[in-house]
């Protein structure tokens, strides 16, 4: 992607500010600080684009799990289970939490582009 259109990009989403409508109130113009315009013609391919970073991510991190289809249809009745059970307490959804959040925090000091 050309480095014009990723800046023009940048500017656009940290510089949007909305409100809200609640039935006919408004609310005060605040800043948008995540996530993509809803509505926007250029916000599926945009949460594709990040949706597809961040499996990579994950993948490389080795944290969470996988599914893997293995084609064979005898194998799949065998076992549905995808998490293996090797964590010492059964707190396993805030342990994954914790350990996305901890990576996304990381990623999130880094510089988004280079001036």
């Amino acid at each position: 992607m050309p480095v014009l259109v990723i800046r023009i990009l940048f500017y656009w989403y940290c510089t949007q500010q909305i409100r809200v409508k609640w039935g006919s109130a408004m609310s005060n113009y605040f800043n948008v600080s995540n996530g993509v315009r809803q509505g926007g013609v250029l916000s599926p391919v945009l949460f594709n684009i990040y949706v597809d970073d961040l499996s990579f991510m994950l993948r490389d991190s080795r944290i969470g799990c996988s599914v893997k289809w293995t084609g064979n249809d005898e194998e799949e009745d065998q076992d549905d289970n995808i998490w293996e059970d090797n964590w010492e307490d059964d707190n396993v959804e805030d342990d994954f939490s914790q350990q996305l959040r901890t990576q996304l925090q990381q990623l999130k000091g880094a510089e988004p582009m280079q001036q």
